[in-house]
């Protein structure tokens, strides 16, 4: 598909498109919109779904995409799951590569030598490997209330 004809789709259909990938593979997930962020929203796991993603120990919030980010989630929970009570990923903030309206700089980036099925296949699987593990996943603009709110999702601000 040409860049053209891509940015012709209007974002929140390129969002659905994603969005009911996600619905489909775990019903009752979330999808909110972040005050103060301009494109992207949270995504919550749906409830249970963090079911034996342990507890305690470091709580990492990641930023993270691409391959290589989802590779890195892969191995903080492999080590989770080796070592329980050392680490709980509690967080994710990822590329928004389908929304037209995210500046992320995609002409700079990886992103422009993907085609748009990779791209939609790659951003699922990013945040899937988040919602699995119990965390939410952040595809917004990055400003401090609303990685703020990504990270203590569901937890007060420790003092």
């Amino acid at each position: 598909m040409s860049s053209e004809t891509a940015s012709a789709v209007d974002p929140r259909v390129r969002e659905a498109e994603l969005n009911h990938r996600l619905l489909l593979d775990r019903a009752g997930r979330q999808f909110e919109p972040v005050a103060g962020s301009r494109w992207g929203e949270l995504i919550l796991p749906a409830p249970g779904e963090a079911e034996g993603a342990g507890a305690g120990g470091l709580r990492l919030v990641m930023f993270a995409s691409y391959e290589f980010g989802y590779l890195a989630l892969e191995t903080v929970k492999a080590y989770a799951r080796r070592f329980p009570g050392r680490v709980q990923l509690v967080g994710l903030a990822t590329d928004d590569p389908m929304n037209t309206e995210a500046r992320i700089g995609l002409k700079k980036r990886l992103w422009k030598h993907v085609s748009r099925e990779e791209v939609v296949a790659i951003e699922t699987a990013v945040v899937e490997a988040a919602l699995v593990a119990g965390a939410p996943a952040f595809t917004g603009e990055i400003k401090p209330q609303a990685s703020v709110r990504c990270s203590t999702h569901g937890d007060p601000m420790p003092s």
